[in-house]
């Protein structure tokens, strides 16, 4: 018994001082809040002779990195009213040092995450991250999208002209018809009044192809903004490790620790008589 005495209070020993260690780092280690979010990038389709071609208002690849640039995280830090990082502030350190984005499941989705010391801020980082990012967006697609309705209107009104001008030159055509019957001096007259028709026709059929396609390229399937496809979302316990949990963590390399030492000193004496016996 007494053999064994001293290996297990040396194992107790550094399974205690291993608990001990664990606890003391989570009170050293402040609890941080990981808020995350996927967003789509916003798409723009424009329409040219009816046919409508749609692309994204930025690549994947360089909206992530747009996001992670240092410039773009202390625009973060300066709408969020917060202190520069470099002066010292940690609520502004950790916000700046994992504000991160990183390329999702499709190619037009990025996702977001951001850690803070309360949960409250960690929301707040995240979604002033996205207003910050989706506010450039904007910008492009805004205005494309107005030109787009600007022209639907313009193509409408013309289109209803047209209309209005097929709809008189078939009422001339019945007239001069009817009248062809009492004269045939007015040959010439229906020739004309039947080639008027044929351009207002094909007229006709075009600008409603154009309509047609201004209506789907400024419609919400095929043209949107930037937006959150998952939103935002904080647990509501910290992601780093509880005080039970960096105790238990520090109780078991202690523990380990102290086996492993009694362990090598228990086989020494084993590993002294064989290197003895090899030399004899």
């Amino acid at each position: 018994m007494r053999r064994f005495a001293k290996p297990v209070m040396l194992v107790a020993l550094t399974t205690v001082v291993g608990a001990l260690a664990g606890a003391a780092i989570s009170h050293m280690l402040h609890p941080r809040w990981l808020a995350r979010m996927t967003i789509q990038i916003g798409q723009i389709s424009m329409s040219h002779n009816g046919t409508v071609v749609s692309r994204p208002i930025e690549s994947q690849a360089n909206a992530a990195v747009r996001y992670n640039l240092p410039g773009f995280r202390l625009s973060v830090i300066k709408d969020l009213g917060l202190p520069l990082p470099d002066e010292g502030d940690r609520d502004s350190r950790v916000i700046f040092d994992s504000m991160q984005a990183t390329a999702s499941r499709s190619s037009d989705m990025i996702d977001l995450q951001v850690s803070a010391y309360s949960r409250e801020q960690a929301s707040s980082a995240l979604m002033a991250s996205f207003q910050e990012f989706s506010a450039d967006h904007q910008k492009l697609f805004a205005p494309a999208v107005a030109d787009s309705k600007r022209e639907l209107d313009s193509t409408s009104a013309k289109l209803a002209e047209a209309e209005r001008d097929y709809a008189l030159t078939l009422k001339l055509a019945r007239e001069s018809t009817a009248q062809s019957k009492a004269d045939t001096t007015n040959n010439s007259r229906d020739v004309i009044v039947g080639n008027t028709a044929t351009l207002l026709n094909a007229q006709i059929v075009i600008l409603k192809q154009q309509v047609v396609g201004l209506q789907q390229a400024i419609s919400p399937i095929l043209s949107y903004p930037t937006r959150v496809v998952e939103a935002l979302y904080v647990p509501q316990k910290p992601a780093t490790p509880s005080k039970t949990a960096l105790t238990a963590i520090g109780a078991a390399l202690g523990l380990l620790a102290g086996v492993a030492f009694t362990a090598r000193e228990s086989l020494r004496p084993l590993i002294r008589s064989r290197k003895y016996a090899r030399v004899n």
